[in-house]
């Protein structure tokens, strides 16, 4: 088993699909970083079926889908396929190429193949168990995950020891049937709780059961008892009924006879009403006269009332108006001295508000001043900070300076030290180099002969190997090929044999009864029509055809026995079934049977298989039907015998004694017969598949063994090869390294030379800078400490600033409240000083209002008692 391709579409950054081809040998994949090369392997871990994207480098599954460019759009999905080289039968297959996707779109759905069909990611993962391969097997080292397997618990790397020692599959199988084995007695523990639970149910439910069957014993007895008193108390109401009517009869006769009186009586009545009526509309009419007359005295009256009623509102009114004009006068007088007294309020204080905004223009010119002060401190201080950080800073670098200074004068002193002890070591290397060079010759002019030999020896091994495995594949190919035909016999064969064990096609009724004789509970059945006769295949569509529903009907040994299978179908309701007695139903063939004719088989009965003791049920159903080739024989044939039997074709049409045709397509598998005899041809060749499976079974097993020896021979020859080539490639490389280590030899004295050299002179460098270094911090800490003080002089001032602006700030806002305070009441004056001139200019207008109305009260109090004169006048009159 080996790697052969692996090809990627729309995965990360594989837009395009993308086919890497491997070979057998080591195949490395090279780029800058940022190329994709980590993305190959995140592909094999995902079509292997990994699910974490974390693992993958991922937030989310769907960052493995293509996310587009500025200049290309998003990828809708991504695939991966892992093709594998399975001629060994590593992987559990019968493909020698087995090759597995994994497709992803956006929306999240997800699908497994394998050689192109559907499967589950449980399917692929058992396909790698045990092999190597896999998500978590040990095939797939990436970085630092040999760090995580020495680091990882010891539960955790036996994971990879099980992968590695073939078990995997085992341990899950293991798992699996565990977890099966829990809840079959989980559902052990439900059933026992169910049957204890019901267990206990059961003799309460008998004692109801008993209870319902005497209740219903007695509930029967009850409707017969009701029965009968309905009917006594039917026959008592039907002899009430007819003295009923007796008594109605009587009852009408009396009813017409005071009819008449009444009416009579009524005509009488009828005539003094109409007198009454006249008299009363002449009493109506002088009653309308008097309450006319009363009505217009006492209108009069009240009109009269009225208007004394309005001269005393009138004099009322008066008096109220009198009262407030002397009310206004003396509130026009009040009003004047309040609006001379705000006047003066208001002069007073406008003359307060003016020395207010002068003292306020004064603490805020005093507050800009220390504002200035303050802000002039502020830039003091900023400058001196910036100054001190900048001379820290300095020392700072003059610290680290003299320290570096140290650092690389004892680095250099060092380091001349070790160029000495350096020198003497190259000139001893110098000559083991030389010694080794001269081994290195000797063996790879040896390694090279041997390699000849090997090659020569690889080809007629790889010739073999080859024809062997050409032989194999091919038995192979028509192994799977057989292996398939007789699993798909075998499984259309399970089918028909369900279909004729659940008696499919059959009527409800016919299959209860069979059951029921199975089952004992009748006897004297032997079965149907169709089980118990056997029709040759090219003659089971006439045969299906002449029978029709025939073939449901059940061979019974006697009348009897119909008898009581037709009882138990109508005690039962199961239905309706027809019964075939061996005893009572006979028949005859024809007599007249149409032989020689052209296009003519045979009668349907000579066709079917039987037992003789159903040879009289098979005459009577089958014994004058006859069968054609086709339909024109049958219509010929009939034609020339006068229509007197029934003739059926063996395509299923038939021509009927009445003249009728029957006919049209016919499905070949939906028979019953059909069935039974495709039963059997199908073990018949599942037999002679099994048969050559075998055959071809030892012929793989054979060239396999031949295959798998010439493979070895071949592996171990090309091992050699290999180890030769390496070794070739190991020692070429390290006299390559010694070569290039003596040509470093030859000028490495002179450079040492001159490296110390250079070191001594840049020692004295260093001394020097050290030097200046510690002379440059003790005067920058001399004026840090100078600038300091300056500092600390400056916060104090601002300090003292600071506080003279919180005080003045709280003086100029208690100002500004008094300010608004007097601004309230210059506001609150002036708005009762305009109310009193508004309450002065509305008296003097309502004095004149009063006055008019006073005027037109008198004259309106003249007018009314004009009125009332009149008014009283009038109703003497009348």
């Amino acid at each position: 088993m080996y790697l052969r391709s692996l090809e990627l579409c729309g995965f990360k950054s594989f837009p395009d699909a993308t086919k890497l081809t491997f070979t057998k040998g080591i195949t490395a994949v090279v780029g800058p970083n940022g190329s994709g090369k980590s993305n190959i392997a995140d592909a094999m871990k995902w079509v292997l079926g990994e699910k974490s994207s974390r693992s993958l480098r991922g937030e989310t599954m769907e960052d493995g889908i293509f996310s587009g460019t500025p200049y290309r759009k998003k990828a809708s999905w991504a695939q991966v396929t892992l093709t594998i080289d399975n001629a060994d039968g590593a992987l559990k297959n019968d493909s020698q190429i087995v090759s597995v996707s994994r497709r992803l779109y956006r929306n999240g759905d997800s699908e497994y193949q394998i050689n192109g069909s559907q499967v589950r990611l449980k399917d692929i993962n058992e396909l790698f168990m045990d092999t190597g391969l896999g998500k978590d097997g040990y095939s797939i080292i990436g970085q630092g995950r040999i760090s995580e397997i020495v680091s990882s618990k010891a539960s955790e790397r036996r994971t990879i020891f099980d992968e590695a020692a073939g078990i995997t599959k085992l341990s899950s199988k293991k798992e699996e049937t565990e977890r099966e084995l829990l809840k079959a007695e989980d559902n052990i523990s439900r059933l026992n709780d169910i049957l204890s639970e019901l267990g206990s149910r059961i003799e309460p439910l008998k004692k109801q059961c008993e209870k319902a069957k005497q209740f219903k014993l007695l509930d029967d007895e009850k409707s017969g008892l009701e029965i009968s008193l309905w009917t006594r108390r039917m026959n008592a109401l039907m002899k009430m009924q007819g003295e009923s009517e007796e008594r109605l009869t009587l009852l009408r006769q009396q009813y017409d006879f005071i009819n008449d009186k009444l009416d009579k009586l009524e005509n009488e009545i009828s005539e003094t009403f109409a007198n009454a009526a006249q008299w009363e509309e002449k009493i109506a009419d002088k009653r309308k006269e008097i309450h006319s007359i009363e009505l217009e005295s006492s209108e009069a009256a009240a009109r009269a009332a009225v208007m004394r009623n309005d001269i005393e509102h009138f004099f009322a009114k008066i008096n109220e108006l009198e009262t407030e004009r002397k009310r206004a006068e003396n509130g026009g007088e009040r009003l004047l001295s309040e609006l001379e007294a705000h006047r003066k309020k208001l002069d007073a204080l406008k003359i307060e508000q003016g020395r207010s905004i002068e003292n306020i223009e004064q603490s805020e010119k005093r507050l800009n001043e220390i504002s200035e002060t303050e802000k002039k401190l502020n830039d003091i201080e900023a400058r001196t900070n910036d100054a001190v950080n900048d001379l820290r800073l300095k020392a700072a670098s003059a610290e680290f300076a003299l320290e570096n200074a140290k650092n690389s004068i004892a680095s250099a002193e060092s380091s001349i030290e070790a160029l000495g002890a350096q020198k003497e070591r190259q000139l001893k290397l110098k000559a083991e180099q030389t010694e080794r060079v001269k081994e290195l010759q000797t063996r790879l002019e040896g390694i090279e002969s041997e390699k000849t030999e090997l090659l020569n020896k690889t080809s007629g091994f790889e010739r073999l190997c080859a024809i062997r495995e050409k032989k194999l594949n091919e038995a192979r190919g028509e192994y799977s090929e057989t292996d398939l035909k007789l699993k798909e016999l075998s499984q259309r064969l399970n089918i028909l044999n369900d279909l004729e064990n659940a008696m499919e096609g059959f009527a409800y009724s016919v299959k209860y009864i069979i059951g029921a004789a199975s089952k004992g509970r009748i006897s004297g059945i032997h079965g149907t029509l169709s089980q118990l006769i056997t029709v040759k295949d090219e003659y089971s569509a006439a045969i299906e055809t002449a029978l029709g529903g025939a073939l449901q009907n059940i061979v019974v040994s006697d009348e009897s026995c119909a008898k009581r299978a037709i009882k138990l179908l109508k005690d039962e309701n199961k239905g309706r079934a027809t019964f075939l007695p061996i005893t009572s139903v006979k028949g005859r063939e024809l007599d007249s049977r149409p032989n020689g004719e052209n296009g003519y088989i045979a009668l349907a009965s000579e066709l079917v298989g039987f037992d003789e003791k159903y040879a009289g049920i098979i005459k009577n159903l089958l014994g004058r039907t006859a069968v054609a080739e086709d339909i024109d024989s049958a219509s010929a044939i009939a034609k020339k015998y006068g229509y007197k039997f029934r003739i059926v074709t063996l395509d299923g049409q038939i021509v009927n004694t009445s003249g009728a045709y029957t006919g049209g397509s016919l499905s070949k598998s939906a028979g019953l017969l059909t069935r039974k005899n495709e039963i059997a041809d199908i073990k018949k060749q599942s037999k002679t598949l099994e048969e050559k499976l075998s055959t071809l079974k030892g012929n793989g097993e054979r060239l396999a063994a031949e295959v798998k020896n010439l493979t070895a021979q071949l592996d171990g020859e090309r091992e050699k090869a290999s180890a030769l080539d390496e070794e070739r490639l190991v020692k070429g490389m390290e006299l390559q390294k010694c070569r290039e280590l003596l040509e470093s030899f030859d000028g490495g004295e002179e450079q040492i030379k001159r490296r110390i050299a250079k070191l001594n002179a840049q020692l004295t460098d260093f001394k020097q800078s050290a030097d200046d270094a510690a002379q440059l911090s003790v005067e920058t800490a001399k004026r840090i400490s100078e600038l300091e003080t300056e500092l600390e002089k400056t916060r104090r001032a601002r300090a003292d600033a600071l506080e003279e602006r919180s005080t003045e700030e709280k003086a100029l806002s208690e100002l500004k409240i008094a300010q608004a305070e007097l601004l309230k009441d210059i506001q609150a004056h002036e708005q009762e000083a305009r109310r009193a001139e508004q309450a002065i200019k509305d008296g003097e207008s309502d004095f004149e209002r009063i006055g008019l109305q006073i005027t037109e009260l008198n004259e309106r109090i003249a007018q009314r008692r004009v009125e009332i004169a009149d008014t009283e006048q009038n109703a003497a009159g009348s």
